[in-house]
């Protein structure tokens, strides 16, 4: 892979950077599979109902059910505008995972280092990662305070270190698409 470890010195996650990952999570996420199936099951009884009970109103209940369960995943998050909305108070909140940092990222995982704090996090601790125009989003499984890092494309130094960056964790994990 690569020799080299690569190294991002961040001032800060920008707000924008902060939305912008985060709407990658939303979109990364997946619905559990039982959750898929119990809405799939739901939505074809209700329409069997509207068909044998000849009623208009329960195959519209069954449409408007039907498109809440396809838009459920981003509408559980709130959309883009809810992070760029509370953002800048989780970040003031945590300044340890949003304020200055030094990221070194190698074959045995993603070294970070803060003001007060240090830290390797291993690669097994990432499942997946999605690329965005303004970073890359290092995220665990999907449960409720899983792993995740964002990794400005800004604090690199050149197109060719975002190369090696890309290859470095299409090495290591799964890359998703937003």
């Amino acid at each position: 892979m690569t020799d080299t470890p690569i190294e991002l010195q961040i001032t800060a996650i920008t707000v924008d950077e902060y939305a912008d990952a985060a709407t990658a999570v939303a979109h990364a996420v997946r619905f559990p599979h039982r959750l898929r199936q119990s809405l799939a099951g739901t939505f074809v009884v209700w329409t069997m109902v509207a068909v044998f009970a000849k009623s208009w109103w329960l195959a519209v209940g069954g449409g408007l059910f039907a498109v809440l369960a396809i838009n459920l995943p981003l509408s559980l998050f709130g959309g883009v505008k809810h992070f760029r909305q509370n953002a800048p108070q989780r970040m003031r909140d945590n300044p340890e995972l949003y304020g200055p940092q030094t990221l070194t990222l190698a074959e045995n995982g993603v070294h970070t280092r803060t003001a007060t704090t240090e830290a390797l996090v291993e690669w097994s601790t990432y499942e997946r990662y999605a690329e965005t125009t303004q970073s890359f989003v290092l995220f665990g499984p999907n449960r409720p305070g899983a792993a995740r890092q964002i990794l400005p494309k800004r604090a690199l130094a050149s197109p060719a270190e975002i190369e090696r960056l890309r290859a470095l964790l299409d090495h290591h994990l799964q890359r998703v698409t937003p």
